[in-house]
């Protein structure tokens, strides 16, 4: 199965397009490669950086809650200890106006906590007092919403470590997100109580809503990767980074939309696949040009070389150049031009030969003729036998020593045909007329059919004629049928013989065989005709058979 063209240069320039190409490909599949790479690691350190960043502001924002908390229970520690304040109870109103004015001062204006409450230490830890950011203080239902957390980790646990404890994730309390975080309210081995901060979760929000802007999703989540506070749009394919907040297993995770990320990339592909096709196009064309420069010379040889084998020995490449192809070109002129004198020579000793026997065997014709028409006596039989057989030789040499005349002639080109318009239908009959006698005695039936004309010299047309007809009378078996038919510019000649070989068909001195016997002739006359057709322009070949299995001639003028 061909998969290329046939064509030489096709074949070159697809070759040497695909050299080009791939590379140029493999070049551009390998920047577009390092492109994609440089573009992820790039987001990637983005990523990093900023989830590192909000992970750092999470964590400060937070280790400050609780610092400033422990920091407001040891103060407050230093006051309830003072004499004027005297133990806890519910009557000491002085006790429980220390502690209000100190959370107070906390929670406005607005900082870190939207409430502080404050439990007084003892078997059964019980709430003295808060202090509440307006807003969030409207929202909330005191003091039921209180109890349940005195008996949590949240109260019991500073008391017994004298650690702040932190609750392990956010929560909605009116409508607020908060934190809630306790410290213990101690001066030495004494514990007075515990503050409870609930700190303003909404910085955090705000932080992460920093951080993400138009362009990134930022989540806090825990370690079940659960979100505790998040910002921005949600995407479905993304690409990012989480760091540790260092609090409570939390992490800051920063996401990007891929197709985000991969925008530049997009851009560098549009233009790399520019380029590529720009370079396969100027690929194509330079490799169409060395391509063609290449295949041109060697199809100008190939054209040559089918004139020399049309005949025309005259016929030249031409080609200039240093290259390996001009030194081509100028050997093949060098050796067409041997072949042209060896060719020249051959003609002129077979012309030479052939007009120099003419003259010696007409002669030695005339005298055999003489001897047998008595002139010099009566013959015997035997030698009357003899010398019938040397008349038959001498006439067959006679025979073919004019038609190596004839073609050295037409192939020296001395003969010029002299062209005039000849009614094909009256010189078909002619030949038929010539050669009739010979077909009569094979008994064979010759018709002419058809009309026709053509600007031919009348009696080389004549003997191409005379050639296809002698031919087919003599190859067609007794009682056989020679068709001849006409057309404008065109004779066929069919017969009912056994057919022709086409393989080297007007080769000179070739001559067919009949029922595997050698014919008499010289193998001259097809190669006259078809040198005489080419003298004319036309052309000569073998056509689809006529009636039977035969041949036919077609000659186009």
């Amino acid at each position: 199965m061909r998969i290329l063209p046939p064509r030489l240069w096709v074949r070159l320039a697809f070759v040497l397009v695909v050299a080009a190409a791939v590379p140029l490909l493999g070049a551009g599949l390998l920047t577009v490669g390092l492109v994609e790479g440089w573009v992820r690691r790039d987001a990637s350190d983005r990523h990093r950086a900023l989830s590192r960043l909000g992970a750092t502001l999470v964590h400060d924002y937070l280790a400050e809650s609780r610092g400033k908390l422990t920091t407001v229970g040891r103060l407050l520690a230093r006051e309830l200890a003072a004499p004027s304040v005297g133990e806890y109870g519910e009557s000491n109103l002085a006790y429980r106006d220390t502690v209000v004015q100190r959370l107070s001062g906390l929670v406005e204006p607005p900082d870190v906590y939207l409430e502080l409450d404050y439990y007084a230490s003892g078997e059964n830890p019980r709430f003295v007092g808060q202090a509440s950011q307006m807003a969030y203080a409207e929202q909330q239902q005191r003091p039921a919403a209180l109890d349940p957390i005195v008996s949590t980790p949240l109260v019991q646990e500073p008391l017994r470590t004298d650690r702040p404890f932190v609750s392990p994730a956010p929560e909605e309390r009116g409508g607020f997100p908060v934190l809630l975080v306790s410290a213990p309210v101690a001066a030495g081995d004494v514990r007075f109580g515990v503050l409870v901060a609930h700190v303003d979760f909404r910085r955090v929000q705000e932080i992460l809503s920093t951080l993400a802007q138009d362009r990134y999703r930022v989540r806090l989540v825990d370690l079940r990767g659960a979100a505790l506070s998040e910002a921005g749009a949600a995407v479905s394919a993304s690409i990012g980074e989480a760091h540790p907040v260092g609090f409570a297993d939390w992490s800051v995770e920063v996401e990007e939309a891929e197709a985000k990320v991969l925008a530049p990339l997009t851009d560098v592909e549009r233009r790399i696949a520019a380029w590529l096709g720009l370079g396969v196009l100027l690929s194509i064309a330079l490799g169409g040009l060395a391509a063609n420069r290449i295949a041109r010379p060697l199809a100008v040889l190939t054209r040559t070389a089918g004139r020399m084998e049309s005949g025309d020995l005259a016929a030249r490449a031409r080609l200039t150049g240093e290259d390996e192809i001009g030194r081509l070109g100028a050997a093949f002129d060098r050796m067409a031009e041997a072949i042209e004198r060896l060719d020249v020579a051959r003609s002129d000793f077979v012309s030479g030969v052939s007009h120099e026997l003419r003259t010696p065997l007409t002669s030695i014709r005339l005298s055999i003729a003489n001897l047998l028409d008595g002139v010099v006596g009566e013959l015997d039989p035997r030698a009357r036998t003899v010398l019938d057989r040397l008349d038959g030789d001498v006439r067959r040499l006679i025979e073919m020593t004019n038609a190596l005349l004839e073609l050295a002639r037409l192939e020296s080109g001395a003969t010029e045909p002299a062209r005039e318009a000849v009614d094909l239908g009256e010189l078909a009959r002619q030949a038929v007329g010539a050669i009739e006698p010979l077909a009569v005695a094979k008994r064979l039936t010759i018709s002419v059919a058809g009309a026709g004309s053509a600007r031919v010299d009348r009696a080389l047309a004549l003997r191409v004629a005379s050639i296809l007809l002698d031919n087919a009378v003599k190859f067609t078996p007794e009682g056989g049928r020679v068709e001849v038919v006409l057309g404008e510019g065109t004779l066929r000649v069919s017969d009912t013989g056994p057919g022709v070989d086409p393989e080297g068909l007007f080769e000179k001195f070739r001559q067919g065989t009949h029922d595997g016997v050698k014919n008499t002739g010289f193998g001259l006359g097809l190669a006259i005709a078809k040198r005489i057709v080419d003298l004319h322009g036309g052309s000569i070949g073998l056509g689809p058979a006529g009636r039977g299995e035969g041949a036919t001639f077609v000659v186009r003028w």
